[in-house]
């Protein structure tokens, strides 16, 4: 059995984390080549059966923290840092809230962005941009939950240091 690119990155970014299922028609010994074109880096590589009895903490040692609906989560993040949180959601449709804020208070370039990931931290998906010109900003999405799950929320910014406050509510 021969994948080419079962998993490939083409990220900017200081980290990122792809996910790939394929299935086996019996148990045999597998070998898996890693080919790195790019500047020197850290990666990680695990393989579980289906479905994955825990998490794999990102990076080695990140674990989302828990967040509940209508919580406040907030923090400071120095420029490429980012947060990781998760949430169990229902079916339905949510509302996400995120403002991001120079540290300093002074008029600058916010620049970040708010990412889902699924449950394994895998198939992640950009649905907020911040690339403002402002001492604060706050970005409002909505979200559509089809089944039972937990999602990743993943806070990353890309500019001075920022103070940020994320909250996920239910819609009306």
């Amino acid at each position: 059995m021969l994948t080419e690119n079962l998993i490939r990155f083409n990220e900017i970014g200081v980290g990122a984390r792809k996910t790939a299922t394929w299935s086996a028609r019996q148990e045999r010994r597998i070998g898996f080549k890693l080919l790195n074109e790019g500047p020197l880096a850290d990666f990680w590589l695990s393989v579980r059966t289906q479905p994955a009895p825990k998490f794999v903490a990102f990076f080695g040692t990140v674990v989302p923290q828990p967040l509940s609906l209508d919580q406040d989560k907030h923090g400071v993040l120095d420029d490429n840092e980012d947060a990781y949180y998760v949430v169990a959601l229902s079916p339905g449709e949510y509302t996400l809230v995120v403002d991001f804020a120079n540290v300093e208070g002074r008029n600058t370039n916010i620049q970040g962005a708010v990412f889902v990931l699924d449950a394994d931290g895998g198939n992640r998906q950009k649905i907020i941009t911040f690339n403002e010109i402002d001492v604060s900003y706050r970005k409002i999405q909505q979200l559509q939950v089809k089944k039972d799950a937990p999602i990743i929320i993943n806070v990353e910014n890309t500019s001075k240091p920022i103070r940020y406050n994320l909250k996920m509510k239910r819609s009306l």
